[in-house]
């Protein structure tokens, strides 16, 4: 009898644990790309974080993003989204207001343009300059295997997508940590032209 009673409370403590650390980390996530304002810094200030960034819409909109099943729970599911390899920039249109309005012109394509070019403007100091453009040419045609667009390098600095290798830009941070950040990218609000 005493054994499963400290059984039972080893496994209810444990659920506990997990849980926690399951939203404190989809907190942090979320705050850092634009689902949630606030910077939860310690344990005890993500309840209050939690209360008046309404925690569980914010995780909707994400999940809704992700194409995941809008709960409003930390799941596995979403806790695997978020942990994918992913851009440093903050999500576009994460706010509530804005993923509404979205939502009213879903109908119509975001871009209007489908031939894109690109340029590698900037090398990497540390890569090989063929072996870079040969997998960047692989990555974009396996874009066009999946969508709409086609991709083709113009060489030219009036090109679409600007590729650059550099290690200080716009965003002040750099690539440290879990190897989750993996590129910035700057959205142009040219494209449609």
């Amino acid at each position: 009898m005493k054994v499963t009673i400290l059984v039972s409370c080893a496994v209810i403590c444990f659920s506990s644990v997990a849980f926690s650390s399951s939203v404190d980390k989809s907190l942090i996530f979320l705050q850092k790309y634009g689902y949630l304002d606030g910077t939860p810094t310690r344990s005890n200030k993500f309840s209050r974080l939690k209360r008046e960034n309404n925690y569980s819409e914010a995780l909707k909109r994400f999940q809704r993003l992700y194409g995941l099943n809008p709960t409003g729970i930390a799941d596995k599911e979403t806790l695997l989204a978020m942990d994918l390899p992913r851009c440093g920039v903050k999500d576009p249109n994460t706010s509530k207001q804005t993923i509404q309005k979205r939502n009213a012109v879903l109908n119509k394509p975001l871009w209007k343009k489908r031939d894109l070019t690109y340029t590698i403007s900037q090398y990497s100091h540390h890569l090989n300059r063929s072996l870079v453009e040969h997998e960047i040419e692989r990555a974009f045609a396996e874009w066009s295997k999946y969508t709409d667009f086609t991709f083709t390098n113009s060489k030219s600095q009036n090109a679409d997508i600007d590729i650059r290798f550099e290690r200080d830009h716009v965003y002040g941070d750099s690539f440290y940590g879990d190897n989750s950040l993996i590129a910035y990218t700057q959205v142009s609000l040219y494209l449609d032209s």
